[in-house]
């Protein structure tokens, strides 16, 4: 659960295709202490009798490469995550 407002602070939900949760999930995280790492701290399983089965998930560079971009154009991302997100951003991170 989610406080309405925290959520509307962080810029709320995005409507996109890919790495909606990630984006907002990052962004209150960027609201408090900030910690990165490159492992997966959820993994998703998906049941095969699901409504909305997805095959096929980004590759990992692609989801940073979303969270980056997300941190850059947050007004709210302090200086150091702006220059952690511009270093994790660029190809072969």
């Amino acid at each position: 659960m989610l406080r309405t407002a925290t959520v509307r602070d962080a810029g709320g939900f995005a409507d996109t295709d890919t790495a909606e949760d990630w984006q907002l999930a990052a962004r209150l995280a960027r609201r408090g202490p900030f910690i990165c790492i490159d492992d997966p701290v959820r993994i998703y399983h998906r049941h095969p009798n699901a409504t909305r089965i997805t095959n096929t998930q980004p590759p990992t560079h692609t989801l940073r490469h979303i969270i980056c971009t997300d941190c850059l154009n947050d007004p709210r991302a302090p200086a150091t995550q702006r220059l952690i997100a511009t270093l994790l951003r660029q190809p072969g991170k």
